[in-house]
């Protein structure tokens, strides 16, 4: 689950206005590389649950969560080197307009 800042703040504003920010990273447009976060994220590992059950003994869930953690890493990296060249690079009226997304906790660090 992302924190309360990415879901309603952040990633809000890039899914509102995807098609709007022409930037690209790697010739995939901003809009399909959300899509794509967005599938990745529902179909990570649950931990907890393994083929159906609940995981029951110590090394199996530690197994288990570690399959989950290697799962994480590599989406926290793929939503970073996705997201943060866009973020950082937003025109100047794209950029204003995302601080219209930010709630005063957040405006005065990003």
């Amino acid at each position: 689950k992302h924190s309360r800042f990415e879901e309603e703040e952040l990633f809000k504003f890039f899914r509102e206005n995807a098609e709007k920010i022409d930037l690209e990273d790697n010739g995939v447009a901003l809009k399909q590389q959300l899509e794509k976060l967005g599938n990745e994220h529902q179909n990570m590992h649950d931990p907890l649950h393994s083929d159906g059950y609940i995981c029951s003994q110590g090394s199996e869930l530690t197994t288990e969560i570690l399959k989950w953690r290697q799962e994480l890493d590599e989406h926290l990296n793929l939503e970073e080197d996705t997201l943060v060249p866009i973020w950082l690079n937003l025109s100047n009226e794209n950029y204003a307009k995302y601080r219209t997304y930010l709630s005063w906790f957040y405006a005065a660090m990003y």
